[in-house]
C-alpha cells in the first residue's frame, strides 16, 4: 500500500507568505513512518518546508495520514478536501494533539466530516498496523482508533533519511523520552503521551541505533521535559551524547538543571555541558507568580542562567506575557528588561494559547473567558483568554514591543556574550528577527486580530 504522511501548514497560504525555513523536521510523521511495516511504500511531505500541496504536487497514495498542530487545523482541512477532490478512492486518517484535543471536547462528528478515521491519543506500532490492515480490508476504516490504556510503550528508531535535513535550521531531532511530569494547566503534551504525568524513556539500544543515523550537526533532543527521569538521563542519555561528540539542545526545567526540589538529585548543568550540550531552553513564563510546579523563585532562575552560561552553554528562555491574569504593562516591561539583563541568548515571548484539551481551556470555556477560538491564533501571538488588567490591544502591542526591544540592535548588544556558539547565536538571532519582523509587518496588529478572531462555538472542532 502507498502511504503519504502529510504535515500541513496553515489554511490559506500564498506562496509569497511562506515562513522562513522551519526549525526542526516533522518528528511525529517520521515516527509514524518508523512504525510502518516494510511492505508498504511511505512518503513524507512537510508543507512547512516543501510548500503547500496542489493538485499537481499531491502524491499518489492509497492512504493519507495527516498530523499537525492546532494552528494548522484549517490546513489539514484543506489537505483533506484536496485529497477527496483529486484522490476520491483514497482514505484519510488524522491524529496528533489537535485531533485528540478536539475529540476530547466532543468534536468527533466535526472531525469525521473531514477524515475517514482519527487516532485519539498516542499511536503505537500495533495500533498503526491495525489501521493499515483495516484500510486494506473490505470493511474499511473504523471511525476512531485508540490504544488500550495498558498497551506498552514501544520505541522504534526514527528514519531521519526520509526528509532533507538542509530544509531545516536544525537538521535533526531525536527524543530520548516522551511525556512530562509537570502537568502545566495550559499544556497538552500528555494528550498523546499516555495521560497523567508519566515519562517514558527510550531504551539505550534504540537510542544508540538512532544516534548512529542522525544527519548533520547540531541536533535537538525534543523530549517533552529533558531530565524528568533523572537516572535514565544520567546513566543512558548523557553518556551516549558524550560519546557522539556533537552539539545538541534540549528543553529543561530550571529545577532539573539545578537539582532543586527533587530529592536525591544533583545538578545536571555540568554533566550536560560535558556531554556537549550547546544550549538549554527554559520556561521562565512569569516573574509575578507561580505558573506550575516547575516555577521557582527568580533568584534560582537567575542562578540557573548564570551557571548555564558559565558552563559554556546557551540559555534560551520563554515567557508568556499574560499567563497569570495579573500582569500589568509595568510588570511586563520589567520582565522583558530582566530577560535582557540575564543575557538570555534567545527569548521566546508569547501570549497564552488555549489549546484544545488543556485543563486551562476547559476552565476558560466553563467560565466564559475565551475571547478568541480561531485555531490559527493558537500560536502564542494572539490573545485568547480574558485578562483582568490588559486589553487584547495592549497585549498585542506589548508582544510586538517585547520582540523589538529584545532583538533590536540595542537588545542584541545587551545580551551579547563571547562564547563558542557565537556563529549559531548570530544565525538563529537573525532567524528570530526575520520571523518577528514578518509577523509584525503582515499580520501583527489589533485590527487583524479583530477581523480574524472567532467566538467560541463558531469554529468547527475538526
Amino acid at each position: 500500500m502507498r502511504i503519504a504522511l502529510l504535515m500541513p501548514c496553515r489554511g490559506q497560504v500564498r506562496q509569497e507568505e511562506r515562513s522562513p525555513r522551519p526549525w526542526l523536521p516533522p518528528g511525529s510523521l517520521l515516527e509514524v513512518a518508523a512504525m510502518t511495516p516494510s511492505e508498504h511504500q511511505v512518503l513524507v511531505w512537510d508543507e512547512l518546508a516543501q510548500g503547500p500541496l496542489t493538485p499537481d504536487t499531491l502524491p499518489d497514495a492509497d492512504l493519507y495520514g495527516i498530523s499537525g498542530l492546532s494552528t494548522s487545523r484549517y490546513g489539514a482541512h484543506r489537505l483533506a478536501g484536496l485529497i477527496r477532490a483529486y484522490k476520491p478512492q483514497s482514505r484519510i486518517v488524522a491524529g496528533g494533539m489537535d485531533v485528540t484535543g478536539c475529540y476530547s471536547e466532543g468534536g468527533e462528528s466535526q472531525l469525521l466530516k473531514h477524515y475517514d478515521a482519527v487516532v485519539v491519543g498516542r499511536l503505537t506500532p500495533s495500533l498503526w498496523r491495525t489501521v493499515l490492515a483495516d484500510a486494506q480490508s473490505p470493511d474499511g476504516l473504523r471511525p476512531v482508533y485508540r490504544a488500550a490504556p495498558d498497551e506498552p510503550w514501544v520505541f522504534v528508531p526514527t528514519p531521519h533519511h526520509m526528509v532533507n535535513p538542509k530544509r531545516y535550521f536544525l537538521p535533526a531531532a531525536i527524543r530520548s523520552s516522551y511525556g512530562c511530569n509537570e502537568g502545566c494547566a495550559f499544556c497538552t503534551v500528555n494528550l498523546v503521551a499516555g495521560g497523567g504525568r508519566k515519562v517514558y524513556c527510550k531504551p539505550a539500544e534504540v537510542l544508540e541505533k538512532e544516534l548512529a543515523t542522525l544527519p548533520g550537526s547540531p541536533f535537538a533532543d525534543t523530549s517533552d521535559s529533558f531530565g524528568a527521569e533523572y537516572d535514565h538521563t544520567m546513566e543512558v542519555v548523557l553518556p551516549l551524547y558524550k560519546r557522539l561528540g556533537r552539539p545538541w539542545f534540549a528543553e529543561v526545567t530550571a529545577q532539573n538543571l539545578l537539582g532543586v526540589g527533587k530529592p536525591g538529585r544533583s545538578e545536571m548543568i555540568t554533566p550536560m555541558a560535558k556531554a556537549h550540550c550547546a544550549g538549554v531552553y527554559m520556561g521562565v513564563e512569569s516573574l509575578i507568580g507561580a505558573v506550575s510546579g516547575k516555577s521557582i523563585p527568580t533568584e534560582l532562575m537567575e542562578e540557573a542562567v548564570e551557571r548555564v552560561h558559565r558552563a559554556g552553554m546557551m540559555a534560551l528562555g520563554s515567557a508568556i506575557l499574560d499567563v497569570t491574569g495579573e500582569e500589568t504593562r509595568e510588570t511586563t516591561e520589567h520582565l522583558v528588561h530582566w530577560m535582557i539583563r540575564q543575557k538570555f541568548d534567545f527569548v521566546q515571548y508569547s501570549l497564552l494559547a488555549l489549546l484544545p484539551g488543556s485543563r486551562l481551556r476547559g476552565w476558560a470555556l466553563a467560565h466564559g473567558k475565551v475571547i478568541d477560538d480561531n485555531p490559527e491564533h493558537l500560536d502564542g501571538a494572539w490573545p485568547t483568554i480574558a485578562h483582568k488588567n490588559l486589553t487584547p490591544k495592549e497585549r498585542i502591542e506589548l508582544l510586538a514591543w517585547a520582540y523589538k526591544k529584545t532583538y533590536s540592535l540595542g537588545g542584541v548588544l545587551g545580551r551579547f556574550r563571547v562564547h563558542k556558539q557565537l556563529p549559531v547565536w548570530l544565525a538563529a538571532s537573525y532567524q528570530v528577527y526575520k520571523s518577528a519582523k514578518r509577523w509584525v509587518s503582515r499580520v501583527g496588529s489589533y485590527d487583524y486580530w479583530l477581523a480574524t478572531r472567532q467566538d467560541p462555538g463558531a469554529v468547527a472542532a475538526g
